[in-house]
């Protein structure tokens, strides 16, 4: 796995991960995703034995092959909760929602005319 693709304007490398759990559930569950990175010959132990893995922002763009040439997508935003599993080969995460916890995040994003008509400044 190596090279980069271009899209949405930006150049990306190709790198080897595992996402499970991202969307919602139908049962009104909280669903915890967990992402899974390589970790070669414990590249990652030095930024896991000091917690810098520990409330990093995630985010997650499901892109079809077939719309790469478009801005097309669906986007997932969440923040690592937690290092659930740490071996000389990967790294198990459980992630959470920015909104999930006692310091929540909110995505930014401002309320503004054209795109709200409603909001009067």
């Amino acid at each position: 796995l190596s090279g980069t693709v271009e899209w949405d304007g930006h150049i990306w490398t190709k790198a080897a991960f595992s996402i499970s759990g991202v969307g919602e559930n139908g049962n009104d569950e909280k669903v915890r995703p967990k992402l899974v990175l390589p970790n070669p010959d414990g590249v990652y132990n030095y930024y896991i034995q000091r917690h810098y893995l520990e409330a990093a922002e995630v985010t997650y763009y499901r892109v079809h092959p077939d719309d790469l040439e478009t801005s097309q997508s669906e986007e997932f935003s969440y923040f690592i909760n937690r290092v659930v599993e740490n071996t000389r080969i990967y790294v198990n995460c459980q992630l959470s929602a920015l909104s999930d916890g006692n310091d929540f995040k909110l995505p930014s994003r401002r309320f503004i005319q054209p795109e709200f008509n409603q909001v009067r400044i």
